[in-house]
């Protein structure tokens, strides 16, 4: 919910003091695919570093986070 309500600094200390990176939410998207939605690239990072699924895949497009921020010029 704080990523996809864009509350980069709350989404932040929650994945540093250890939610769960994979839980998807009521819409089926994982963390990680909201913080890409929302362009949260810090906030993606952190989740890739806690160990999120990099592999993500929404209806029929499925890339890995390192071509997504490839793309994004992170």
């Amino acid at each position: 919910m704080a990523i996809k309500e864009e509350h980069e600094e709350v989404a932040l200390l929650l994945i540093e003091s250890g939610a769960d990176v994979n839980i998807p939410d009521s819409d089926g998207d994982t963390p990680l695919v909201s913080a890409m939605d929302n362009q949260l690239w810090d906030v993606a990072e952190c989740l890739i570093s806690k160990g999120a699924n990099i592999t993500v895949s929404q209806s029929i497009i499925v890339m890995t986070v390192v071509e997504v921020l490839r793309k994004a010029k992170y």
